[in-house]
């Protein structure tokens, strides 16, 4: 898989009929993959600008203050992996109030996979 020693964010969504997910992961130095579910091959697709890198990353030091986790049959997570710790955000369970900053956040990081 990724050999990788500096913090990583994985964001993505899942769930439905197919049960697939569709996940990116995004390093501390901004690069971006692709990761396929079916292979669990990664495939670079680009590089993120060094300032939405670190907004990205710090943002996710926000809502992490608050762990989320109601998944529904479709789901979005995002989830921060550094030194062996993770913390995970996930939600998608209609019954569940979710701060409308997390999905604004989920769709920044998003967005990132599109612009190169």
């Amino acid at each position: 898989m990724l050999e990788y020693h500096e913090p990583i964010i994985r964001f993505g969504r899942g769930g439905g009929i197919s049960g697939l997910k569709s996940e990116h992961i995004l390093l501390h130095d901004g690069r971006i993959f692709r990761l396929d579910p079916v292979t669990d091959s990664l495939s670079y697709t680009g590089r993120a600008a060094n300032k939405k890198t670190n907004i990205a990353f710090s943002d996710f030091e926000h809502f992490s203050q608050n762990p989320l986790n109601s998944p529904g049959e479709l789901y979005y997570y995002i989830s921060h992996e550094s030194d062996g710790n993770e913390s995970h955000l996930v939600w998608g369970d209609r019954n569940v109030k979710i701060d409308p900053a997390i999905t604004e956040y989920w769709n920044r990081l998003n967005s990132l996979t599109k612009t190169r």
